[in-house]
């Protein structure tokens, strides 16, 4: 065996050896439900904190931030903002409308690897205004405020609404989760859509994603589209459908022709379930 050839089979060897071991430590990474936003940039710190009495409207635009809307446990507004790198928060109540934003600079290398800042935002529980969140990269969950209106846009980043009078909803990449919601629109790229429970009026579109629904009470006429992925809606009320589906198969039962109340249900590539 010449020395060119031992030489081939050892860098064989040790590509072979490279390759394993990055498969396994990206199977690692996924399977621990790793985060690129969580690694690196030292440790969270509070930057700013304030209370107010009342506001009538909540308005936050944030570049890379993970937003959280909570439940007051003693009635009070209070407003934190966490970040591991220097950064200046705003925060004023004009109007009674509190405004909330991020000084958060360029970045321009390795920003996959920046920790995203934090706003905790605590709201009385019977808080019935509007609630609006724009962020680019960023998970927004919001606590049960059944008598607000929620305005959320976002580019990459999960939703959750655990409760809420309206939503309106424009997102990129991400899932959408609604616990309960009376009339919903919500536009998606490519990410799932999950509803719980809707009690009057949804319009709902996605590029690439599953829409479910747990149970859809509907009074207005609906509509669902998606181009590729599955709709399923495990309960309805007696109202009437009506699909079309490119490439998938659809399933209807108990579909009530004479209902003034109509869903349009529409998809390029997926199946279609209503029970």
């Amino acid at each position: 065996m010449t020395v060119n050839k031992k030489l081939s089979i050892i860098l064989a060897i040790l590509y072979g050896i490279i390759v394993i071991g990055l498969i396994v430590g990206l199977v690692l990474l996924i399977s621990s439900d790793f985060s690129f936003k969580n690694f690196g940039g030292g440790s969270m710190k509070l930057i700013d904190n304030k209370e107010f009495d009342n506001i009538n409207k909540l308005n936050i635009n944030v570049k890379t931030a993970d937003v959280y809307i909570k439940t007051s446990s003693d009635e009070k507004i209070k407003v934190e903002v966490y970040s591991a790198r220097e950064e200046k928060s705003t925060i004023n109540n004009t109007d009674e409308s509190l405004n909330i934003t991020l000084d958060q600079g360029v970045c321009s290398f390795f920003c996959w690897f920046r920790k995203n800042s934090k706003i905790n935002v605590y709201l009385p529980n019977n808080y019935a205004n509007d609630i609006t969140v724009k962020t680019s990269t960023g998970d927004i969950e919001i606590d049960d405020f059944v008598n607000s209106n929620a305005y959320i846009t976002v580019t990459t980043g999960d939703v959750k609404l655990n409760g809420i009078k309206t939503a309106d909803i424009k997102a990129t990449t991400g899932d959408i989760t609604v616990i309960k919601v009376d009339d919903i629109t919500a536009s998606l790229s490519t990410g799932d859509v999950v509803i719980n429970n809707i009690n009057n009026y949804l319009n709902l579109s996605t590029s690439t994603g599953d829409i479910t629904i747990s149970n859809a009470n509907l009074k207005k006429n609906s509509n669902i589209s998606t181009s590729t992925g599955d709709v399923k809606i495990s309960t309805l009320n007696d109202i009437y459908v009506e699909t079309k589906t490119s490439t998938g198969d659809s399933r209807i039962n108990n579909n009530n022709r004479k209902s003034d109340i109509e869903l349009k249900i529409k998809t390029s590539t997926g199946d279609i379930n209503v029970n």
